[in-house]
């Protein structure tokens, strides 16, 4: 069972009008740190499963993808305070004793090494590689190193490593690449200057992260994004020596939060601060908080439904203001950008695949969504799915065919935003 930290009194955050795409102060979420959380006694699941699961995975390098407001940027604050050696004096008071007592060799015995590419819009990518490489040689007192000011990847990753060789860092590092693929909602095909990482770079860059690999500097690499670009790489000549867990059963529940975890936090908030003009039990309104927000299902092979946090959380925090009915108020403004950047140059493709779900209540997809639809439709699917409008349905097994997986859309909410998209 997923383990929480809660608050010890009743958190009262600044009552306030909640407009889509607002996100009420006090809430802990977007990339709100697990150390924030712990200082603030924020609800959040720690996902300490899936922390074991990738200490003993066979693989080193992992990539993770999943639609925004997972929880994706917690679950990676939680695995640098995990593994980092910075964390190691403070590290019990933000896991619980039952895991520092566990014989795991690997935590607290990392240096990590950040790349956030979430900021891609703002900075050149030579800016955020340097300012990394500047990060981590403060933080682990490599004095004698600066960054140089070269636009070229491949001469800031090579100046890099030979500090770290010079100054005989004794610390593995851990290699952390989040928003690798830069996604923006309301950008989804990176049609604006410098929204999105020309393949060249990519390149250069992963085969610099993994010459580190090679030389012994870095030891492991966990990567995040939305939409799978590492999908097309080997087309590209890149290599990306990654385990995608998107889709492991074993990772299905490694970002946001199960029914279980929602039944949990509702039942603790009706404990401590029930609202009175709430006339149902905690069990009812947990079965309808998970009813209405998203139940997502991220792998054919189990039957775990995730729950976004951020719409959990949303629509929790309402009940400390006076909105009468908080479902109704929680929205998700990133679907409302996405299929507004889309629905007319896609206007074909969103009408040929709402007729399948209007008829079936599902679209179908193949076991690597490449069945059932031409090219340019099967793309968009994959974009719909990846991006958190569609989710899995079930699968369909014959003998000696492959696996058929439908796809349905994900919640009430995105099913009102796809009708106004789709015309109806």
């Amino acid at each position: 069972m997923t383990e929480f930290s809660l608050p010890a009194g009743r958190i009262i955050p600044d009552p306030a009008i909640h407009e889509d795409g607002a996100i009420p102060r006090g809430v802990p979420i977007g990339s709100a740190g697990v150390l924030a959380l712990t200082e603030r006694q924020s609800y959040r699941a720690l996902k300490y499963p899936c922390l074991m699961e990738l200490e003993h995975s066979a693989s080193a390098n992992n990539v993770l993808h999943r639609p925004g407001g997972m929880g994706t940027s917690t679950f990676i604050s939680c695995l640098r305070a995990y593994y980092d050696i910075a964390y190691s004096q403070i590290f019990e008071r933000v896991f619980p004793v039952s895991i520092t007592r566990k014989e795991v060799p690997g935590h607290s015995s990392f240096a990590i090494l950040d790349f956030d590419f979430s900021d891609i819009e703002f900075l050149p990518f030579s800016r955020i590689v340097s300012g990394a490489f500047a990060a981590f040689a403060a933080k682990y007192g490599m004095t004698d190193y600066t960054p140089g000011e070269s636009d070229s990847i491949a001469v800031l990753f090579q100046d890099f490593l030979i500090a770290c060789q010079k100054n005989r860092l004794s610390l593995p590092i851990y290699a952390i690449v989040e928003s690798y693929d830069t996604f923006s909602y309301s950008d989804p095909f990176g049609r604006r200057t410098g929204s999105r990482i020309p393949m060249d770079t990519y390149r250069v860059f992963f085969t610099m992260l993994q010459k580190a690999e090679n030389l012994g500097i870095v030891a492991r690499i966990f990567a995040s994004g939305i939409i799978p670009v590492c999908n097309t790489f080997a087309g590209q000549g890149i290599t990306f020596n990654f385990r995608d867990i998107s889709f492991a059963s074993e990772f299905a529940g490694i970002v946001g939060f199960t029914e279980k975890d929602v039944e949990i936090l509702v039942k603790e908030i009706f404990m401590s601060d029930r609202k009175q003009d709430i006339s149902c039990s905690p069990e009812e309104f947990a079965d309808t908080l998970v009813g209405q927000l998203d139940g997502y299902s991220f792998c054919p092979d189990t039957s775990i439904r995730i729950i976004s946090p951020r719409t959990v959380l949303q629509c929790l925090n309402l009940l400390f203001t006076n909105v009468q009915n908080p479902f109704s108020d929680v929205k998700n403004s990133r679907f409302s950008r996405l299929l507004n950047a889309v629905k007319t140059d896609y206007s074909i493709n969103i009408t040929r695949i709402d007729q399948d779900l209007r008829k079936n209540g599902f679209c179908f997809s193949g076991n690597n969504f490449n069945m059932g639809y031409e090219i340019e439709t099967q793309k968009f699917i994959e974009l719909l799915y990846f991006s958190g409008i569609l989710t899995i349905r079930n699968v369909e097994n014959e003998y000696g065919k492959s696996p058929v997986i439908n796809l349905r859309l994900a919640n009430a909410y995105v099913t009102e935003l796809w009708q106004n998209a789709a015309g109806i």
